[in-house]
């Protein structure tokens, strides 16, 4: 993994008109080691007598709609777990406000990246917030404003527009800013945040993740099994990993 430095960003940024940052793994994370962890946070609270795989069916239904050529929203993921595990509407309801909460609970800023969108938005640039994720504008909205990050021009959600990084978001984002504008986007995926970006003419830069942080100073270290063991290495790797310059 090569480094990256903040001198190259902050100067990248400032060399162009537009600069967009991708939301999970870049501008903010989750102190747990995996998306799946939250999914087992909600297993653990599951309504009084319900007894059911959770985790497992959420993910295998997000994966449907996905493999299905659809851009899920959060409501679109629960419908698909009601209908495929016999629920009823309330407990559906239920567990998709777990789910919010759980997130919520785990998702800290990335605090070098958070002063990047700030020196970006302070220097006059579109700040665009890019999630390539099944939360909707709104709640990408209200999980930046309860983690205290305000500075940009607008968040474009996947959800919303129904387009991925793959499928024409890149596309969409410059036709809402203008074509002859130049482009800058920072993120952690080397393919989606990378390669394609630079597809569309997109100048980009690719930072690691905390948890690829870990696994490069700590090489064949096991994540443990059980959830609380888990949440402990998610909390370590979010203290020492927080930034990708770490």
């Amino acid at each position: 993994m090569g480094n990256v430095y903040r001198s190259d960003l902050e100067q990248g940024m400032l060399m162009h008109d537009c600069v967009s940052f991708d939301l999970l793994d870049t501008l903010v994370m989750r102190r747990v080691p995996s998306t799946a962890d939250v999914f087992s946070m909600v297993e653990q609270r599951l309504p009084g007598g319900l007894v059911f795989p959770f985790g497992e069916c959420r993910a295998r239904c997000e994966k449907e709609l996905c493999d299905a050529g659809i851009v899920p929203t959060l409501p679109d993921i629960y419908r698909q777990l009601r209908a495929a595990c016999g629920l009823d509407e309330q407990t559906t309801q239920t567990l998709m406000e777990e789910e919010w909460k759980a997130e919520c609970e785990v998702m800290i800023p990335r605090r070098d990246m958070a002063e990047l969108l700030r020196m970006a938005h302070d220097s006059g640039k579109t700040v665009t917030v890019l999630a390539d994720t099944y939360l909707s504008g709104i709640q990408v909205r209200d999980l930046l404003q309860m983690l205290e990050i305000r500075d940009y021009t607008m968040i474009l959600s996947a959800a919303d527009v129904g387009l991925t990084r793959e499928t024409g978001l890149y596309a969409h984002y410059r036709a809402l800013c203008g074509e002859e504008k130049s482009y800058m986007h920072i993120g952690d995926n080397p393919q989606k945040d990378g390669e394609i970006a630079r597809q569309y003419g997109i100048d980009t830069l690719v930072i690691p993740r905390a948890v690829d942080l870990y696994r490069r100073d700590n090489p064949g270290a096991t994540v443990p099994q059980d959830l609380s063991t888990r949440r402990i290495l998610g909390e370590k790797i979010a203290r020492q990993y927080n930034s990708p310059f770490a």
